[in-house]
């Protein structure tokens, strides 16, 4: 019995999207977690093909995944999950050090594989923020697949190097509303909401929606700033030296998000990881760029 709707976080009025209508190729099922938390689990694909993990953004819809989804479950089982902190999962979340601790998220991982019907991934395939979990993980063993594919990720090895104007001010932001709580929250929101407002004709505006998720309420707000603290605080140079696969880290060179010098930085500290550029692509080439997406494609299909 299923036990969460289908993507609960988007309005009747967003489940026109075209990114709601193409996600209606995957299975759901509910997996229940070591602390009794339901977790949603799709899938699509073979049964019994070669399992690709996907690790979507922390707090973030893994609808931005779903092109990807479909070139990949051609070849492969794929399975990705709803993280803990997304809104209308768990209305009654409180904001909690065990909730959010990054062990947590690596044993819902587990989790997540073994009702896939395996306790390994060939390929794990990670979003923004979900390759905090996806390194962490590698580096500490709790996963050994054959090839790591990172999109876009944001960890910030160190404080030189150029960085976007989002870097140099949204992540203090949220250290802040982590400490603060929900009035701080309620500050940058309000802030944030001067910010321009996007014309609903524009072709990212339902990525947008997406991403925007966390920030349409206070109490979101502060979730999800706690979802990001713990992980601010992990030794990410010696953990990243540890980690012996095949490592590719896929961006787009006009991404508002992150600066290419900061995943040059993480590409660097990754034994033999490759990096691949996309001109012209900004944060959600995960999405928008058919060529990334051939490429993430060929790399985890490499024989």
């Amino acid at each position: 019995m299923r036990v969460h709707p289908r993507f609960p976080y988007l309005s009747e009025r967003e489940r026109s999207f075209e990114v709601y209508r193409r996600a209606s190729m995957l299975e759901d099922q509910t997996v229940t977690a070591e602390d009794g938390r339901a977790l949603a689990v799709f899938s699509a694909g073979r049964a019994g093909a070669p399992i690709a993990l996907l690790v979507n953004p922390l707090g973030v819809s893994c609808l931005f995944f779903i092109k990807l989804v479909e070139v990949l479950s051609r070849h492969h089982r794929v399975v990705t999950w709803e993280t803990r902190g997304l809104p209308d999962y768990y209305p009654d979340d409180v904001a909690g050090a065990g909730e959010w601790a990054p062990e947590t998220h690596a044993r819902d991982l587990s989790k997540v594989l073994a009702a896939a019907g395996r306790g390994h991934a060939d390929t794990v395939i990670s979003y923004c923020s979900g390759s905090y979990l996806t390194l962490y993980a590698t580096a500490r063993g709790l996963i050994a697949p054959r090839r790591v594919a990172l999109i876009s990720p944001p960890l910030e090895l160190h404080a030189e190097g150029e960085k976007t104007l989002y870097q140099k001010t949204f992540p203090p932001l949220l250290t802040r509303i982590a400490r603060s709580g929900l009035q701080m929250a309620a500050i940058v929101r309000g802030i944030m909401r001067q910010g321009a407002q996007r014309a609903e004709t524009d072709a990212d505006y339902e990525l947008h929606v997406l991403n925007d998720l966390p920030f349409t309420r206070d109490e979101l707000t502060y979730r999800y700033a706690c979802l990001h603290a713990p992980w601010q605080a992990i030794p990410w140079t010696d953990l990243l030296g540890q980690i012996a696969v095949s490592t590719a880290i896929f961006h787009g060179t006009d991404d508002e998000i992150v600066h290419p010098d900061t995943v040059a930085a993480l590409a660097a500290a990754v034994p033999g990881a490759g990096l691949r550029l996309y001109e012209h692509q900004g944060h959600f080439a995960v999405y928008t760029s058919e060529e990334l997406i051939h490429d993430v494609v060929k790399f985890v299909t490499a024989d």
